[in-house]
């Protein structure tokens, strides 16, 4: 009974706004299932999205009200705000923006080397789609328009948002050498938890660029290892709030069917799991990202990435790798008719016993109004930790179903 009142709490919010304003107002209702040789997900999602202007001032919100009726994250029913923000233009020449917001600072497809504070949500790995896993951060934003080429952006975020991983007994959690939930876990409440971030974007110069600087913390969360000896000798795990800097830069160049791009990002430290007497050891990293894109005038597309993140410094009783590299593909194109679209993706390791991912997609579409889709996800390989092997046994079936209000 309780997601039923929150269903029609929010169709008459819907219906209300268009009335009550300019109309820039809609709904989406949204059925997500995925099955092997048992269900492992049926969810429903009801999404209310608003626009409103007025003088120098623009504001957006947008809420979700999501139900699992099989595999639930905390709780069967789910209420947020996913976005709530607003945004002030007292010139042309700058924009405030206040509020909690989605920010992307990549621009390559799904791996994403520089969106350093953007926390995804990974507890079902079902959606490969980084706009379903994106959560919104609470910041203030500050754009500056230099030229008519040239735009610089300043990021302040209050607090520290982490990925939300999937729950150790789940079938999507990693595998580790060591189990972290035998011990206490400390929380550090008065850790440095604010993050700031500035973005240079150029365009026409070459291309598109944009160079970023981000001071904060990983998105992962990290874990000290600490010794309480009383009243007894105990070891306890707190989790670290220790900031670290991360830069990097894009770029992108579009001809008549290609476009390239490149991203790259270095961290100063992040702390990787090693064996349990050291914990974590902390070590700089770099993510590299390199894409070539073409869209044939039939409608034809073609993705190709190159993808490798690398270790500097690296020592043997780390239980990461140093160096992890693959390839992703993905094609699409319409079939028959226009409105059956279909989407093949892959990810190739480059080096062996890594495994292999892929997955196919049939899309259906009526109008701007209903979208129908369901395919197949697989996970193949021998390896037991495997970048895509681990999931072997997580293969699976998955329909999509969505409906504009």
């Amino acid at each position: 009974m309780q997601f039923i009142r929150e269903i029609l709490f929010i169709i008459a919010l819907i219906v209300l706004t268009q009335h009550l304003f300019a109309a820039d107002f809609s709904g989406k209702y949204s059925f997500d299932g995925a099955a092997n040789k048992e269900p492992m997900l049926q969810q429903n999602q009801l999404q209310a999205n608003g626009n409103y202007s007025f003088s120098m001032f623009e504001s957006k919100a947008a809420l979700r009200l999501k139900h699992d009726f099989i595999l639930a994250n905390d709780t069967e029913m789910e209420f947020s705000i996913e976005e709530l923000f607003i945004v002030m233009a007292p010139n042309e020449l700058i924009k405030i923006t206040a509020g909690k917001k989605l920010t992307f600072f990549s621009k390559t497809d799904e791996i994403n080397p520089l969106d350093f504070a953007t926390p995804e949500d990974y507890s079902y790995f079902l959606h490969f789609d980084k706009a379903q896993r994106a959560m919104a951060n609470n910041l203030l934003q500050i754009d500056l328009l230099l030229t008519d080429t040239a735009n610089l952006s300043f990021f302040y975020f209050p607090e520290h948002k982490k990925n939300k991983l999937p729950a150790a007994e789940s079938q999507w959690s990693t595998n580790t050498q060591w189990d972290l939930s035998r011990y206490q876990i400390i929380q550090d409440e008065n850790g440095q938890k604010a993050q700031t971030a500035a973005i240079l974007s150029l365009v026409d110069f070459f291309g598109d660029w944009s160079v970023v600087a981000f001071y904060g913390q990983p998105l992962l969360p990290q874990y000290e290892k600490v010794l309480v000896l009383s009243p007894t000798p105990s070891i306890y795990f707190k989790e670290s709030t220790e900031r670290h800097f991360a830069s990097g830069f894009s770029w992108a160049h579009a001809t008549s069917f290609f476009t390239f791009r490149f991203e790259y990002a270095y961290h100063t430290n992040n702390s990787y799991i090693a064996d349990e007497a050291y914990l974590n050891l902390p070590r700089p990293y770099y993510q590299t990202v390199g894409a070539i894109e073409y869209l044939a005038e039939s409608g034809f597309a073609c993705n190709l990435q190159y993808v490798r993140e690398e270790i500097i410094d690296y020592d043997i009783v780390i239980s990461q790798k140093q160096i992890v590299d693959f390839f992703t593909l993905q094609l699409s194109d319409s079939l028959a008719i226009d409105e059956l679209l279909y989407k093949f993706r892959f990810a190739l390791p480059a080096t062996s016993n890594e495994g292999f991912y892929g997955k196919l997609l049939l899309e259906y579409s009526v109008g701007d109004h209903y979208l129908i889709s369901g395919g197949y996800a697989f996970f193949t390989g021998e390896g037991l930790d495997g970048l895509f092997s681990q999931y072997k046994n997580n293969s699976y079936l998955f329909a999509h179903l969505s409906a504009n209000l």
